[in-house]
């Protein structure tokens, strides 16, 4: 989901949300009584007359778990970002979403959001959240750039690192591939540096355009060919113990589940948005009376828009930023919204109890996992 809005500043507010999440479940809370039709397809359930209600406590605890937020410093390091905040909410155990955000280091830069829906579990989503980032770095840098990463590999000196993560402490907490994952991304890079001619330093749309494209596609097709060599490198015997060639970090594992993505790059005042999947995107605006206004900017595949176009808007709109939210973390607030709301805007605090209560084997008949980030984004303060 997209956000934006203007003030003194020109603040706009982006936020990409996906309905599935990573971390552990909440702790359950006991609410007595919940009856539920046995053996019965309907989604329909009754409370019995001793139900207890939950606390704002414990469902602050349930919604707050997995929040996260982060402030950029101000100036041209932060590409007009000026920081955001998110948070999921699983109904699946374990949670088969994964959420990154990160600021690419060297080169042109920019920040990069992204949330990723795992299907028939979290291996790939894993993957694709852990090495993505590394793709688009690669698929944007200057050509000089990579030309110093490679002599950098073969003189076996450290290697400079191209992001710096944003990520709550629960997040990322499997491995990611290792040897293999650099191996592949060394293989990328030296691809650019030999099929690649002259090419223009200037940040603009089509470049970075066809660097999202490429590097997604680059990597579907590695996490492919990392499967077969698994796949050819394993004996039988290795095969055929419980579990072996399945395992969460697999490589076969994580080409046969695959996920969606959605990911947004910011760069020196222009944004770019790319997903693939049932992933999406949506641009809001507040209006003068305070309403919102949203519109889809994500399609099928992938679109792109800059934050200069949509410029005079914010400065239009200059006044108070955000209104008065009841969390702090507006992540968690659209949460609360997206479960508890009464259909006239406020929350309906037994309709929030209800979904938060939900036994973990029927949550997921009720309502997906939920990730939602919101960045808060400026002009640039050059």
């Amino acid at each position: 989901m997209l956000g934006r809005t203007g003030t003194l500043g020109g603040r706009c507010r982006f936020e990409v949300q996906q309905y599935r999440s990573l971390s552990s479940p909440p702790p359950p809370c006991e609410v007595s009584r919940l009856h539920y039709p046995a053996g019965s397809g309907s989604r329909k359930y009754r409370v019995g007359q001793e139900v207890v209600q939950m606390s704002s406590g414990q469902i602050n605890r349930i919604l707050k778990a997995n929040e996260y937020s982060h402030t950029l410093p101000r100036g041209p390091a932060s590409h007009g970002v000026l920081g955001f905040h998110s948070n999921m909410l699983p109904s699946n155990y374990p949670g088969e979403d994964r959420r990154s955000s990160a600021t690419c280091l060297p080169g042109c830069g920019g920040v990069q959001f992204g949330v990723f829906d795992g299907h028939a579990g979290s291996a790939c989503a894993h993957a694709v959240s852990q090495r993505l980032f590394y793709y688009i770095a690669v698929a944007t840098l200057p050509l000089k750039m990579l030309a110093e990463l490679e002599r950098a590999v073969e003189e076996e000196r450290a290697v400079p690192p191209l992001l710096e993560w944003h990520k709550h402490p629960r997040d990322h907490s499997h491995p990611d591939g290792g040897a293999s994952s650099f191996h592949s991304l060394r293989n990328y890079w030296q691809e650019r540096l030999e099929d690649e001619d002259d090419e223009d330093e200037d940040e603009d749309c089509g470049r970075v355009t066809s660097a999202l494209i490429n590097a997604f596609r680059r990597l579907d097709y590695d996490l492919s060919v990392e499967a077969q060599v698994h796949l050819s490198m394993s004996s039988p015997r290795r095969l055929s113990l419980p579990g072996e060639a399945f395992s969460l970090s697999s490589p076969l594992r994580v080409a046969l589940s695959g996920c969606t993505a959605c990911i947004a790059h910011i760069s020196n005042g222009v944004l770019h948005v790319a997903n693939l999947g049932d992933s999406r995107a949506v641009l809001g605006v507040q209006e003068p009376d305070g309403c919102w206004s949203a519109a889809t900017e994500t399609h099928s595949s992938w679109s792109g828009m800059t934050l200069g176009s949509r410029r005079h808007l914010l400065l239009e709109r200059r006044g108070r930023v955000l209104s008065v939210l009841e969390d702090q973390n507006t992540a968690t607030h659209l949460l609360r919204h997206a479960l508890g709301d009464d259909g006239y805007g406020a929350v309906a605090p037994n309709r929030l109890a209800k979904m938060l209560s939900l036994p973990a084997e029927l949550a997921r008949r009720y309502r997906d996992d939920i990730t939602i980030t919101v960045v808060h984004l400026n002009e640039l303060d050059l």
